[in-house]
């Protein structure tokens, strides 16, 4: 959302609020907090070797109001739901662990497809726990 060399002449005022309206500052924490918990959830399982247990269906290229959670207009909520329709689209993708990178798995598929694969290993967990706690 931000570019070093834009921010680089930055004042206080500017990290708290800038002129298209954001807070920069609220920005930075949030998305790097999220990409740190990414990452280190994705080592996590693929080093348990069950990383198609995890699944992070994540646009980082908002901007303008599809960036922001406050902006309910018709307008773009129908934005919003074109890029989540975008994204299911999307190959699966996985944190690259020696670049921290997102990297494309083609042979899984669409995040579509693993969504509905999600949903299908749910539904056959809870009907084998259903059918064990009645017996």
């Amino acid at each position: 959302m931000y570019t070093a060399e834009e921010a680089a002449g930055w004042g206080i005022l500017s990290w708290l609020h800038s002129k298209d309206g954001y807070t920069p500052i609220v920005d930075f924490f949030s998305y790097s907090s999220a990409a740190l918990v990414d990452y280190n959830v994705s080592i996590l399982f693929q080093a348990l070797r069950c990383e198609k247990n995890y699944l992070r269906i994540q646009d980082d290229g908002l901007n303008g109001t599809t960036a922001t959670v406050d902006v309910a207009t018709e307008e773009n909520m129908e934005e919003l739901i074109r890029i989540g329709e975008r994204m299911l689209d999307m190959t699966v993708s996985r944190v690259d662990m020696e670049t921290g990178r997102p990297v494309p798995v083609p042979e899984e598929g669409t995040n579509a497809d693993a969504l509905t694969r999600f949903a299908h290993d749910l539904s056959k967990e809870r009907k084998a726990r259903a059918s064990s706690q009645g017996s």
